[in-house]
């Protein structure tokens, strides 16, 4: 995969304070993701720092998704926000980067650790809709799980045995015209069941993943079991 097909995209800890003398670059490391995307902004905050970036982005939009590149700052609005709460899109053309965090953080949480893939999962066998899945997630300071290999629906599936449907971290674009992840990038065709998506009475915008393992777009307000990600993070020594 060739450097111009790549995304350089932020999840940023906002616990840093601005007292912290570390070198935020030396905490990020390569995420394998194929790009360019397009991803909605809340706002653009041009020649920052990355430190400002990410305390900026914290501090006005409760942000933890920055797209940081030649000095300018955007500060990511989920793939699900309303349109009058965006200001605008960006189109990425660098890598995809990740700060990483100590496993600790995920154990203490409940969640069960894919070394292999560096995150962490959990199965939550309550019933929700979509956006108050999405909120226990970010609580624990990640996001419903995205899909981008095989494998990550194999760990998925590993989490529960009953035949049951989960929300995950699927919706679709403001305009409507396709479904991608709350971290970037669409929902590959070859995860959907047969003649799905079909966005069946032009209201689903959601995504679950069925009985039998393939992935269905869905009413958000319907209430399902859910599976939360956080990726595999370094905790900063302030």
């Amino acid at each position: 995969m060739s450097d111009s097909r790549r995304v350089l995209f932020h999840i940023l800890i906002f616990s840093i304070s601005i007292s912290c003398t570390c070198t935020y670059e030396s905490y990020w490391r390569p995420f394998d993701y194929t790009g360019p995307v397009t991803l909605n902004y809340y706002r653009l905050i041009p020649t920052s720092g990355l430190g400002r970036c990410a305390r900026t982005c914290s501090s006005l939009y409760n942000s933890d998704q920055i797209y940081y590149q030649g000095g300018d700052c955007y500060c990511l609005a989920p793939v699900y926000e309303e349109s009058s709460l965006v200001s605008g899109t960006v189109t990425t053309n660098r890598e995809f980067w990740t700060i990483r965090q100590d496993v600790s953080y995920c154990t203490e949480r409940g969640y069960t650790i894919f070394s292999d893939q560096r995150y962490c999962l959990k199965y939550f066998s309550r019933n929700a809709t979509w956006y108050h899945a999405e909120s226990t997630c970010r609580q624990d300071g990640g996001h419903l799980v995205s899909l981008y290999t095989q494998q990550d629906l194999t760990n998925l599936r590993s989490l529960y045995t009953d035949d049951t449907i989960v929300f995950i971290g699927g919706h679709r674009t403001l305009d409507g015209t396709k479904l991608d992840w709350i971290t970037g990038g669409t929902v590959h065709k070859s995860f959907w069941g047969r003649g799905e998506p079909n966005n069946s009475g032009r209201g689903e915008r959601c995504v679950v993943v069925r009985e039998k393992g393939e992935l269905n777009d869905s009413l958000c307000r319907l209430r399902h079991h859910f599976i939360c990600q956080i990726l595999e993070l370094f905790r900063l020594s302030l």
